[in-house]
């Protein structure tokens, strides 16, 4: 209505017709809903026990007494107070389907496809649902081999994980862990074991290697100290102890050098004078009476040589005969006489 009192008709459209006035709109409400009732109520009017809500026309699919139904060309059981939309080979959408809240509430489908992404995403595994309700089942790499079930996924995960030996007392978990391979008899090798830190941490091989060679020079070092001092203290005691038995031996030895150098003049002597007497006793005189004569003879015994010389005189009546001796032997000299008488 307007300021100076003109009205503006209405439009009404009611199922895609637009009707001009509430009469017409009203007759056209009217049209439907009988339709409805006559036409459509069998079913949607599921909860009247009428027989305008008993589905016994020759499309009906909605059986309530537990007849086997068709839905979207699969049969299955039916159960009582089923609904049927459609007919077999012109099924239908229900559209506009609010997301269901409560147990016994229709779902549609954002609310279907968003329980398929979740289901795919808590499996992983390249797990999918597709728009088209399509599911991809998961793939699990483990050890080398693929798995498909979530099943076998998880028994082969149990075969290659690390378990805690069982405490035999609770029957639970232990404080220790025991590892084995393919061949439980062999021990297992850990590999990229991080250098230890904390006390009751592991130590990797080049801890252990490190420690070995610091602990080795440290020992060699505290024996060839210990060596060291062992000796000096030893060679300091036994200096002190042989260092008198030194002086005593040298003094001996000395003594004994002395001993050796008379024992070896008494021997050249006692030689020289076995030559001295080789040497004398070589000499001839003239035994003829008033013959002057001399003599020289020499003598050699064990190395030692010596000389003699001497002169002889015999009376000229024969009765008596003397003679004057010298000999050398090396640098000493000695000298003899002797005289003989004849007595008859």
């Amino acid at each position: 209505m307007a300021a100076d009192g003109s009205v503006t008709a209405p439009s009404y459209v009611i199922q895609g017709a637009s009707f001009g006035d509430v009469g017409s709109a009203l007759g056209s409400l009217d049209a439907a809903v009988t339709t409805l009732n006559t036409a459509g109520s069998r079913y949607v009017a599921v909860r009247s026990t009428g027989a305008a809500a008993q589905a016994t026309a020759t499309d009906s699919l909605a059986g309530l007494s537990g007849a086997a139904e068709a839905f979207s060309g699969i049969t299955v059981a039916s159960t009582a107070g089923a609904v049927s939309v459609g007919a077999e080979g012109a099924e239908r959408q229900i559209v506009n389907v609010a997301g269901g809240t409560q147990d016994t509430d229709a779902v549609n489908l954002r609310q279907l496809r968003a329980v398929g992404g979740n289901l795919a995403g808590a499996l992983g595994g390249g797990a999918g649902f597709a728009a088209d309700g399509r599911f991809t089942g998961p793939t699990y790499a483990l050890g080398g081999r693929s798995y498909s079930g979530v099943g076998d996924a998880l028994a082969a995960v149990d075969a290659f994980v690390v378990k805690y030996d069982v405490d035999p007392a609770t029957g639970g978990r232990g404080q220790s862990m025991t590892l084995a391979g393919s061949d439980p008899n062999q021990p297992v090798l850990i590999r990229n074991v991080a250098a230890g830190v904390q006390p009751t941490d592991a130590a990797n091989l080049g801890q252990v290697t490190a420690q070995v060679a610091t602990a080795k020079a440290q020992s060699f070092a505290y024996t060839d100290q210990r060596v060291q001092a062992s000796y000096a203290a030893g060679t300091a005691y036994t200096d002190a102890r042989v260092a008198p038995l030194e002086k005593q031996a040298n003094a001996f030895g000395s003594q004994l050098a002395g001993l050796q150098n008379e024992v070896g003049q008494v021997r050249q002597e006692a030689r020289r004078g076995a030559a001295i007497g080789l040497a004398a006793a070589s000499l001839r005189f003239d035994d003829r009476p008033g013959k002057l004569s001399m003599a020289a003879g020499g003598g050699v015994w064990r190395g030692e040589g010596a000389a003699s010389m001497g002169i002889g005189y015999t009376l000229p009546d024969g009765s008596a005969r003397v003679n004057a001796t010298g000999v050398a032997a090396g640098r000493d000299f000695g000298i003899g006489a002797g005289a003989s008488f004849t007595l008859n």
